[in-house]
């Protein structure tokens, strides 16, 4: 069995749009992310192709989609070239390989995420004897533009061995026509987060989100709450998801949610990368 090493780092320097220039801040409600920040992205290509991506060819194809020279990734330059881009600005992709089923990549793990594709893929991805994993850290761009870099690597390899994509850090997954899609989004955040409900033994609930990371922002935990408080907690998370996004607070830190002062906990679960505050449902708030 094919066990999970290291192939390589590999990196590219993106050509200057615009000169070197700080990233223009806008708010998250306006489809943009604050100031570049360090953010994560880790992606699983799912495959019966037993030598996907392990010739220095195929890397070398692979960075000529994130590039945009490829005819079907033109939309990556198209959508880069309408932001202004340091002209230092570098992304990284280290790709390691491991047989399935693998320890880490347990069926039990992989069958919830793979839930929401359509039979024919689900099946694809629970079949699959190899998964290709990309794990980047870059800086975020405007409008998403970090992820549809690094997506556009992702997105050659599912293409190329008619593989599935299996996104870690929103825990999501994708069939190679619907990844396509995502990343030709004018932005990218509606389907790059991700707001789920955790029950507990009594009843209450939890709200977590998937996929700050990639923004580098922490994922947030929210209650416990009661059935009857989900809506306006949901309300609230949103709330505070704003405030996360925009100011980037750590654990002992304090946000203001709609003029509420608040600090924020350690979330007691640890993340892909730690990264993970716990917030307390104000039920006064407004």
């Amino acid at each position: 069995m094919k066990g999970v090493g290291l192939l390589g780092l590999f990196t590219i320097v993106m050509a200057a749009c615009g000169g070197q220039q700080a990233l223009e801040q806008r708010s998250f409600d306006d489809d943009q992310i604050f100031s570049p920040r360090d953010a994560l992205q880790m992606y699983l290509v799912l495959t019966n192709e037993p030598t996907a991506m392990e010739a220095p060819s195929d890397v070398e194809d692979m960075w000529r989609a994130v590039r945009g020279e490829l005819t079907a990734f033109s939309f990556v330059s198209k959508h880069v070239s309408q932001i202004r881009v340091p002209a230092d600005y570098r992304v990284d992709v280290e790709l390691d390989f491991a047989s399935l089923p693998h320890p880490k990549l347990s069926a039990k793990r992989l069958r919830p995420i793979l839930r929401g594709l359509p039979t024919v893929e689900r099946e694809k991805g629970q079949r699959a004897i190899l998964a290709v994993s990309f794990r980047s850290r870059s800086q975020t761009l405007p409008q998403g533009n970090h992820i549809r870099l690094v997506g556009a690597a992702v997105l050659r390899a599912a293409e190329r061995y008619d593989g599935v994509v299996v996104d870690l850090l929103a825990r999501r997954a994708f069939t190679a026509a619907a990844w396509r899609r995502e990343l030709n989004r004018r932005s990218l955040h509606e389907g790059q987060t991700r707001l789920a409900k955790r029950r507990a033994s009594n009843g209450s609930i939890l709200l977590v989100s998937r996929g700050h990371i990639k923004y580098g922002a922490p994922d947030l935990v929210l209650g416990p709450v009661t059935a009857e408080e989900v809506s306006k907690a949901r309300l609230f998370f949103r709330a505070a998801q704003r405030a996360i996004l925009q100011g980037n607070p750590k654990p002992g830190e304090e946000i203001s949610v709609s003029g509420q002062t608040m600090p924020l906990l350690n979330c007691g679960t640890r993340g892909f990368d730690g990264r993970c505050v716990r917030l307390t449902f104000q039920r006064d708030w407004p």
